[in-house]
Order: C-alpha cells, then structure tokens, then sequence
C-alpha cells in the first residue's frame, strides 16, 4: 500500500505515519514544506522518503502525485497557531483552505483514484453544547476562531462539484469576525467521516 502523508513532521503527522509502517506493506511518504525533519521525528529519516512540498502549488503537487501514485492519502498540513490566527487571518485561511483545495485539485488533475482522509481539528465544534467529551458526525460545527473555520470550511461546508467529485467551494478572505465566522455555521454540515474527540485539536 502507497501512503502519502501531508505535515509529516508535525506532531500528529509523525504519530501517524509511525502507526502507517507498522502495517504490513505499507510504503510511506510524506509532504512538508521544509523538507526535513525535527528532532522528534530523525528516527523515520531512513524508513520515510521525505518530500519538499509547496501545498500552494497544484502543479508541483499534481507532478509529485503522479510520480508516488499513492492510494492513500492522509492530509494533515495545515496552519497551526490558534492565537495567532486572530491576527493573522489571510495566513490562517490560505493555510487551511487554500492548500486542501490545491490538494483536492491535484488529485482530480492526477486522475487517480486514492482515499483522501482529510485531518481537521476538534476546534470545528467549537461551543457545542455537547457535554460529552466525545463528539460524533451528529454534532453541529461552531468554529469560533479563524484557525477553526477555514478548517470547517475544508472538511465540506459549501461544497460543489467539480469534475465528477466534491471539493469545496472558495470563500473570501476574512478580514473581521463578521467574516470569518459565517452566521450559518451553527448547524451546518458535518465532516464525511470518523467522530472526532474535541480535547484532539490540533
């Protein structure tokens, strides 16, 4: 099984594609944009081949697609900082969004056909009046910060289709909370698959 793995050497990245090699079969590579990897993760330098990847690009990812041909692909780079998102919102959304849109594109330029699993962030749920610790695809999203909403955005609210499959639909830049946090959120589509712990946000 070909595994690609996107924000490999993050925290969760790293976590992950440690659990993917311990499949049988299983061949990981990974995506990040600066092309090495921390101190955390040196011990998968010689299990993981490690690709310089620039998320913005879709021709540059499409090319790197075309020569992994993965099945599977694991989606996890994104803009991290929560507080500094509030002061930074364009970096926040073209962080989230603009890359999971620019993956999605590649993909369907690629043509091939692997299982996408897009890896978002409790914060989604935000206030969800949920007094369980775990939420389940029943939950409303409440993203109540501009590092949860593009986030909410990219895991499938507004989706349109295109070219036979779904991807979601451009949103402006925010530029205040008005913007950013869409009236229409509190209630509004689920993410596609697994329940998500709201105390896992990152």
């Amino acid at each position: 099984m070909r595994i690609l793995v996107s924000g490999v050497t993050g925290f969760a990245g790293g976590a992950l594609a440690e659990a993917l090699l311990d499949r049988p079969g299983a061949q990981v590579f990974g995506l990040s944009r600066a092309g090495t990897w921390p101190p955390l993760w040196a011990q998968l330098a010689n299990r993981i081949t490690l690709h310089k990847a620039d998320l913005h690009d879709p021709q540059s990812i499409e090319k790197l697609l075309r020569q992994l041909q993965p099945e599977q692909v694991y989606h996890l780079a994104g803009y991290a900082p929560v507080g500094r998102s509030f002061q930074e919102p364009d970096a926040a959304w073209a962080g989230n969004l603009t890359v999971t849109r620019a993956l999605y594109d590649a993909v369907a330029h690629w043509g091939g056909r692997p299982r996408v699993l897009f890896v978002g962030s409790g914060l989604i749920y935000g206030d969800s009046g949920n007094t369980d610790d775990v939420q389940s695809e029943d939950t409303p999203l409440r993203p109540n910060s501009t590092r949860a909403t593009p986030a909410w955005r990219s895991c499938g609210r507004g989706r349109s289709t295109t070219s036979g499959r779904d991807s979601p639909r451009s949103s402006p830049s925010p530029t205040s909370p008005a913007s950013w946090l869409p009236s229409s959120a509190a209630g509004s589509r689920r993410c596609s698959k697994p329940a998500t712990s709201a105390r896992a946000a990152t």
